[in-house]
């Protein structure tokens, strides 16, 4: 019984959930940087020896310009879920019409 406790506290605490969920955001924050990192590459005609060389000024720029993309891929993903989600809405007088028209027959 004495070994059981400590199990169901765990789940109080919350600490057997929050180790997974920091592998997961370390697993994304990591998946996100070399995301960055190729299209930095890729968009950015420069050529370097080697990227640890880059200077801050010159990294900062490309962050800025990483950063403008994710914003407007981020627009445009809001944009389509509002579109997905928003009931479509339908024009009264357009509905009327065909039952007007077998009310007159």
């Amino acid at each position: 019984m004495a070994a059981s406790i400590p199990d169901s506290t765990k789940g109080w605490e919350r600490e057997g959930s929050l180790e997974g969920k920091e592998k997961k955001m370390k697993k994304a924050v990591v998946t996100l940087k070399r995301y960055r990192r190729g299209l930095v590459r890729e968009k950015c005609s420069i050529e370097f020896n080697s990227w640890k060389m880059v200077r801050v000024d010159l990294n900062n720029s490309m962050q800025k310009y990483v950063d403008d993309l994710f914003k407007k891929q981020f627009q445009q993903w809001q944009f389509d879920l509002q579109q997905a989600t928003e009931p479509a809405q339908v024009n009264d007088a357009a509905v009327d019409d065909p039952v007007d028209d077998l009310e007159e027959e």
